[in-house]
C-alpha cells in the first residue's frame, strides 16, 4: 500500500485518504460526509480533517472515525489525526459551540490578548491551539470534555484551570475519578449523599480526571456523574471532564453517553517538534541546566508522544550531570534516554504476546486465558505494559490483546509493572532486553 506522503499538495494526499474510504462505505454516505472534508497535513506529525459544519463533524466522529484511523494505518501514517468543524457555520451555531468558552457579552480576543492565557508548562499542538486558548481565556461556563492520549497534557490543563480559579475569586476543585467515586461511595454508606453533593457543588469550578476509567457496571457512579453534568449545565458552572478515549469508545449508560456526546469537546494532541523542545528546555531550566540546541532537538525528535517522558528525560539528565560534572556526549545522551524514545513503528500484538510467552515459558493462549495464577497474571501485566509503553496501543486495544474487556485493568497492570521495575533492577534489565530484542527484530 502506498504510504501517505508528508509534503504533497493537498489534493494529492487528500485523494489517497478519500479513495481508501470510498471503498469502505456506501457511495451516498461517502458523498454526504467524507467528500466535503478538507484534509490538511502538517509534516509527518499531524493530519487535520475539517468538516464544513459541526453537525457533519459530530457525525463523522461518531460513525466514521474508526474507518478513517484504519485507512491512515493502511497508508502507514504514524502521526496524529484531529477532526473539527470549519468556519462555514451560521453565527447561531458558532455561538452555541463557543457558549462555554467565551464569557457572556465578551468579544473575541485579539491575538495579542491571547498571549499568556495558556497555563505555565502547557504547550499545545498548533492544530488546536486556538480552541485551547478560548477555553483558557475568560469565564467558561458549563461542562467541557478534554479528550487526548495519555501524556498529552489533559491533567495539567484541567488542574491549571481549576487552580486559576483558586487564585482568583472562585473556588475550584480538582478530583480524579477514583477520588470522586470513593467520596460518593462513602457518602452513600453514611447516608449523607445530599450533604456531599452540596459540598461538591459549592465549588465554582470542578475538574474530574480519568473519566475513561468509569466501569460499565458502576451504574450508580454513572448516574451521579450524569447528574453532576446536568447540574453544571443548568447552573453554568464550569465542569472539566478528562478522558483518554472518545465517548463512543466507552461502555456507559445511554443517558450518560448522550450527555458526554452533547457537551463541547476539545481534542488535545501531542505538541509538535518545536513545542517539545520548549517543554524540555523549560524542565531543564527549572533545575538550572541548559543543553546545546542540537541535543535538545535530538531528544525532542525521539520522544514525540508521552510528554511525561520528556520530563523524565530532563530529570535523568540533571541527575547524571550532577554526578559527572561535565556535558554529555550524544552517545551518552542516547544510552541515558533510549528506553524513553518513541519507536518508529508500533509493535504488533502477536509479537508482544509471543515475546512475553517465551520470556515466561508459557503459551500465548495461557496469557490470554482465565488463569489467575501469579505467573500468568504477571505475564498478562507485562504484555499490557509493553503494549501501552512501546506498542502505541490504546488501553482498550491492550485489554483486547490480553483477552480482557475492561480497559481499566491494563492501567493497573502498567502501574504494577512500573513498581516492580523500580524495585527489581534485574527484572528491569530483563524487560529492557526483551523490548530491545523486539525492536531489533522489526528492523
Amino acid at each position: 500500500m502506498t504510504a501517505l506522503p508528508s509534503k504533497r499538495p493537498e489534493p494529492e494526499y487528500a485523494l489517497l485518504l478519500k479513495e481508501e474510504l470510498r471503498a469502505k462505505m456506501p457511495t451516498a454516505f461517502f458523498r454526504a460526509f467524507i467528500e466535503p472534508l478538507t484534509v490538511t497535513h502538517s509534516g509527518e506529525e499531524t493530519l487535520e480533517l475539517i468538516a464544513p459544519d459541526s453537525s457533519i463533524a459530530a457525525h463523522v466522529e461518531s460513525r466514521y472515525r474508526h474507518l478513517i484511523e484504519e485507512a491512515l494505518q493502511r497508508l502507514e501514517f504514524r502521526g496524529q489525526m484531529s477532526l473539527r468543524a470549519g468556519f462555514k457555520e451560521s453565527k447561531a451555531s458558532q455561538r452555541a459551540e463557543q457558549s462555554v468558552l467565551v464569557p457572556a457579552g465578551a468579544s473575541p480576543a485579539s491575538p495579542q490578548e491571547t498571549q499568556g492565557t495558556l497555563p505555565v508548562g502547557f504547550v499545545p499542538c498548533p492544530a488546536n491551539r486556538d480552541r485551547i486558548e478560548q477555553l483558557c481565556r475568560g469565564e467558561f461556563k458549563g461542562p467541557v470534555l478534554l479528550v487526548g492520549q495519555e501524556g498529552c497534557g489533559k491533567t495539567l490543563l484541567a488542574r491549571a484551570l481549576v487552580e486559576q480559579d483558586r487564585a482568583g475569586k472562585r473556588r475550584g476543585l480538582f478530583l480524579t475519578l477514583e477520588t470522586y467515586l470513593t467520596e460518593f461511595s462513602l457518602a452513600c454508606r453514611k447516608k449523607d449523599t445530599i450533604s456531599w453533593r452540596t459540598r461538591l457543588r459549592s465549588h465554582d469550578a470542578i475538574a474530574v480526571d480519568d473519566v475513561h476509567y468509569l466501569k460499565a457496571q458502576a451504574l450508580r457512579g454513572q448516574e451521579e456523574l450524569r447528574n453532576l453534568i446536568d447540574d453544571c449545565e443548568q447552573q453554568g458552572r464550569p465542569l472539566i471532564l478528562c478522558s483518554s478515549v472518545h465517548p463512543q469508545q466507552l461502555s456507559l449508560l445511554p443517558d450518560l453517553l448522550s450527555r458526554l456526546n452533547a457537551i463541547p469537546m476539545i481534542e488535545l494532541l501531542y505538541p509538535d517538534q518545536a513545542g517539545r523542545e520548549q517543554i524540555l528546555e523549560a524542565e531543564l531550566s527549572k533545575q538550572g541546566l541548559k543543553l546545546p540546541p542540537a541535543q535538545v532537538s535530538f531528544l525532542a525528535k525521539r520522544i514525540s508522544r508521552d510528554m511525561r517522558r520528556l520530563k523524565s528525560a530532563a530529570m535523568r539528565l540533571v541527575g547524571r550531570q550532577s554526578q559527572i560534572q561535565r556535558s554529555l556526549s550524544e552517545s551518552e545522551l542516547r544510552d541515558l534516554s533510549a528506553d524513553l524514545f518513541t519507536h518508529s513503528r508500533s509493535l504488533r500484538p502477536a509479537e508482544i504476546l509471543e515475546a512475553v510467552a517465551a520470556f515466561y515459558g508459557m503459551t500465548v493462549d495461557s496469557i490470554r486465558g482465565a488463569a489467575r495464577d501469579r505467573e500468568y497474571a504477571l505475564a498478562r501485566h507485562l504484555a499490557a505494559f509493553i503494549a501501552l509503553e512501546y506498542g502505541g496501543m490504546t488501553q482498550k486495544e491492550a485489554a483486547t490483546m490480553i483477552g480482557r474487556k475492561e480497559h481499566g485493568s491494563v492501567a493497573h497492570a502498567r502501574r504494577k509493572i512500573e513498581r516492580l521495575m523500580d524495585q527489581d533492577l534485574f527484572f528491569r534489565r530483563q524487560v529492557e532486553r526483551m523490548i530491545d530484542g523486539l525492536h531489533h527484530k522489526e528492523t
